[in-house]
């Protein structure tokens, strides 16, 4: 994995972002697709606060439904 990368884990497949930015991009690209009371939309949302704070590895285990 490259240092700038962000790797995420998202109903158990992963898939890299060359960096958090367009990582962050992907994500609340999802989210505005999805209903905002969803547990899709709230599995995005973990996986897109993990993004802010700084984590190079995401992932959706542990999100609350």
């Amino acid at each position: 994995m490259k240092k700038s990368e962000v790797k995420v884990v998202c109903y158990g497949t992963e898939t890299k972002h060359p960096n958090k930015e367009e990582a962050k991009k992907h994500f609340l690209g999802l989210i505005e697709r999805v209903d905002g009371a969803s547990s899709e939309s709230k599995r995005y949302n973990h996986i897109l606060q993990q993004i802010e704070e700084g984590s190079l590895v995401c992932t959706d285990e542990n999100y609350s439904s």
